[in-house]
């Protein structure tokens, strides 16, 4: 088991901070003819990082962590980008942005995964996508990208009595197999940003030595939640947070309460009966007859995975329910409250603690066998620097912890060494674009096949062989609109006033 180590031993200018690696450099994975201690250590980025002058001071992560948050996402040209929605086992839905994909089947494809709050253009995701799209000859990686839309984010309706979560790994298995499907040979890097970092972390671990990702790269992962909650704790700028992501979420709830009622919830649990057919109560909310031909046979269930999966056929569903709504009805959330009485029920878990445990990241570590490189600053409010899981990176031979003193919640603003840095002034981006370049220049072995299946009990899904839990079946984007009764809708963007705070709380994609 390996000791910390700084990067570089030679001086470095003043104002800049060392980069901490947490690795197991004694027992590195092996990618090729190098290793992945070898290939962290080889990156220029993370000789130093020189955070901006106005957050040096005891509150710069706040302010790094304010300022992302504040940053407005450049839009793909519509003619670089198509969307694909997917339904997954339990019948919510996902959608995902593709880009570059008139490019060669054999091309590498990143897919990017956002955090509480964001979308696929989220800007903390955007700048890597466009840099690593770029032609080889312009700079850039010349690889596909995959943005996807979490459920009831952007502007996705729920349609089952769920909300995206850090445990919930089906639904980024369920669009990894829908690309490997179509795209059978093209290496996949993962990129993973705060909760899309915890969910990408969880399904590595969760797919072990199948997984068909290439390398990963997450950036400012919570990875331990029972730390963050205890961390909310705090001073009132940690209320502040905790008030807003609480009230998205809330947001979220109120405005898809028509899935969460008994008898939407009944009728769904007829649908995952292996022997039921469609029942009228939602054919009924359908414009078209046969729309829930082909899913009315689907069983829920969990493999070996330690996560939980939902299933709506008891009783004990419907009374969780029927607490979520007497929480949600005492008035606005914290984003602790909602994990604690609404995500965590829903998701099938006894106590708030059991889901916190279960679902955070550091868990998974020692079941991850891709190279992964993690960057965090010790000053993130959301993930402190002393819980940060040094012990279980310092054992793995695969995952890699850059750490920095300074840079906040998918902040980073500021440079390396050499005074670059990424899009958006973000150090952090040039750091995952010199990682998965090094991976590139590596040439790793191809993944395992990763055979994606017809699901034998109903025509039109598919999944990974072997974890069923995982399948999806392609949909329209009006699809989920036809299962919901129409109804007045707003996205749950956080529409606000242009107050500084509005402006705060509308940009707060944590």
């Amino acid at each position: 088991m390996s000791a910390a180590f700084s990067k570089s031993t030679a001086e470095i200018p003043r104002g800049y901070s060392r980069i901490e690696l947490c690795h197991n450099h004694k027992d590195s994975g092996q990618v090729n003819n190098t290793t992945v201690s070898e290939i962290a250590r080889s990156l220029l980025s993370l000789d130093g990082f020189r955070p901006r002058w106005w957050s040096r001071g005891s509150g710069g992560g706040h302010l790094q962590t304010i300022a992302s948050s504040m940053q407005s996402a450049k839009k793909a040209d519509s003619q670089d980008v198509k969307t694909e929605n997917i339904m997954v086992a339990d019948y919510g839905n996902i959608s995902f942005d593709l880009g570059f994909f008139e490019r060669h089947p054999n091309t590498a494809i990143a897919v990017f995964v956002h955090g509480i709050g964001g979308e696929a253009t989220s800007p903390y995701n955007e700048g890597l996508a466009r840099w690593m799209a770029k032609p080889i000859s312009e700079g850039g990686l010349g690889v596909r990208v995959v943005k996807l839309n979490l459920r009831g984010c952007r502007d996705l309706i729920l349609t089952a009595p769920q909300i995206h979560h850090a445990g919930e790994v089906n639904d980024l298995g369920a669009a990894i197999a829908k690309i490997r499907a179509e795209f059978k040979t093209a290496p996949i890097y993962l990129v993973g940003s705060s909760l899309g970092a915890g969910i990408a972390m969880n399904y590595l671990g969760d797919m072990g030595e199948d997984s068909p990702v290439t390398a990963a790269f997450l950036q400012s992962p919570v990875h331990k939640f029972v730390e963050s909650a205890e961390g909310f704790k705090g001073s009132a700028i940690h209320w502040i947070y905790n008030k807003l992501l609480g009230g998205f979420f809330t947001k979220m709830f109120k405005d898809n309460q028509r899935v969460f009622e008994d008898d939407y919830v009944s009728a769904l649990s007829t649908l995952t009966s292996p022997t039921s057919t469609p029942p009228s109560s939602i054919r009924a909310t359908c414009s078209v007859e046969n729309l829930l031909e082909g899913l009315d046979s689907v069983s829920i269930s969990s493999s070996d995975s330690p996560h939980r999966y939902v299933q709506y056929d008891d009783q004990a569903a419907l009374e969780t329910l029927e607490r979520v709504r007497q929480a949600i009805a005492k008035g606005k959330l914290t984003l602790t409250g909602f994990s604690n009485e609404v995500v965590a029920p829903l998701a099938g878990y006894d106590t708030p603690e059991e889901f916190k445990i279960t679902t955070s990241s550091a868990r998974a570590i020692p079941n991850v066998r891709v190279p992964v490189l993690c960057v965090n600053a010790c000053d993130d409010p959301l993930m402190k620097g002393k819980d940060l899981p040094r012990s279980e990176m310092y054992a793995s031979p695969w995952v890699v912890m850059a750490t920095t003193p300074k840079g906040g919640h998918l902040g980073f603003s500021g440079t390396g060494v050499d005074g670059q840095s990424g899009p958006n002034g973000r150090w952090s981006t040039r750091v995952g674009f010199e990682w998965f370049r090094a991976i590139q220049d590596a040439n790793p072995s191809p993944r395992p096949a990763h055979e994606v299946v017809p699901w034998i009990a109903k025509p039109g899904w598919f999944h990974p062989r072997g974890r069923p839990e995982m399948r999806y079946m392609r949909v329209s984007k009006e699809f989920p609109h036809m299962m919901i009764p129409p109804a007045p809708y707003t996205p749950p963007t956080l529409k606000h006033s242009r107050s500084p705070f509005g402006l705060l709380r509308a940009r707060l994609g944590l």
